[in-house]
């Protein structure tokens, strides 16, 4: 079952999910997670390169943003550190991000069980949009586990 806002909120307060930042703030069944301070723009990369090929630098994204270039792939941290250890995250594209042409992420979605760490967008944008540090691009859920069979 899906965790509503008051009770991830209660469940952060009492320490059974990590998020910080966080500043109170939730939706109805999610919180909000922002763009981090850096990116790296995979745009270049040749299409046969090894998985396992060095990343691409990471570029400071300033203030005033960067606009992200239609067909370009990029990927970002996120501003906030989240997980748990007893509900399973599940990182979502905000819609109205995702109406003005920006896929956050293009699988790879849901966040191991115990895993605490920023989450790694992968940024796909359909047209050109500007993107800054610290803007609302993605929400995250917190979901109840079962070991029954």
């Amino acid at each position: 079952m899906i965790l509503t806002g008051p009770h991830i909120a209660a469940a952060i307060a009492a320490g059974d999910i990590t998020l910080t930042p966080f500043d109170g703030a939730t939706n109805p069944n999610s919180v909000d997670i922002r763009l981090g301070a850096t990116l790296r723009d995979h745009s270049g990369l040749e299409i046969d390169a090894a998985a396992d090929a060095p990343l691409p630098p990471e570029q400071p994204l300033p203030a005033e943003g960067v606009w992200l270039r239609p067909g370009g792939l990029y990927t970002a941290e996120s501003r906030e550190t989240f997980g748990s250890s007893r509900y399973v995250p599940i990182v979502h594209g905000k819609s109205s991000i995702a109406r003005a042409g920006l896929f956050v992420h293009v699988n790879g979605d849901m966040v191991d069980l115990g895993v605490v760490a920023p989450f790694t967008f992968q940024l796909v944008p359909t047209a050109p949009i500007l993107v800054r540090p610290g803007m609302a691009i993605a929400q995250v859920t917190f979901w109840t586990v079962s070991d029954a069979l």
